[in-house]
């Protein structure tokens, strides 16, 4: 049984990211995919973690819960956070990440902030075909 402030928290967090469960009771192995990466997350959250090192935070969740874990990335960002994203999803990099950081051969082949990046450029770093520098 869930005491008044978890109650309290766990109402919030279900409603702040949109995570569908039968109820608060529920447990995180009845959820899909996208609700438990959900979870995970408000649990950072409302530890107040000021950062996050996510990896492929959005891997095989429907496109519902990517949206709603993209926008809560971008607001705990948008608050002074600071969220470091590992992924593989070049439009998730490029949506948002604020600078990306392309690696080749284990070493950084390219630093691209988000003004006047281009895909083609990142895909060239991280394929080995543009080198930090050029």
């Amino acid at each position: 049984m869930l005491r008044s402030r978890e109650r309290d928290s766990v109402d919030r967090f279900l409603r702040l990211l949109s995570i569908k469960a039968a109820s608060r009771e529920s447990t995180i192995d009845s959820l899909s995919g996208g609700n438990q990466q959900k979870v995970i997350l408000s649990r950072w959250l409302a530890a107040r973690a000021q950062v996050l090192v996510m990896l492929d935070p959005t891997a095989g969740v429907d496109v519902g819960a990517r949206m709603e874990i993209y926008r809560i990335l971008r607001e705990l960002a948008n608050g002074g956070g600071a969220v470091l994203l590992a992924t593989s999803d070049m439009a998730e990099a490029l949506g948002l990440c604020d600078r990306i950081y392309a690696f080749y051969r284990g070493r950084v082949a390219g630093i691209f902030p988000r003004e006047g990046r281009r895909e083609a450029d990142v895909l060239a770093a991280i394929t080995g075909q543009l080198q930090e520098g050029d």
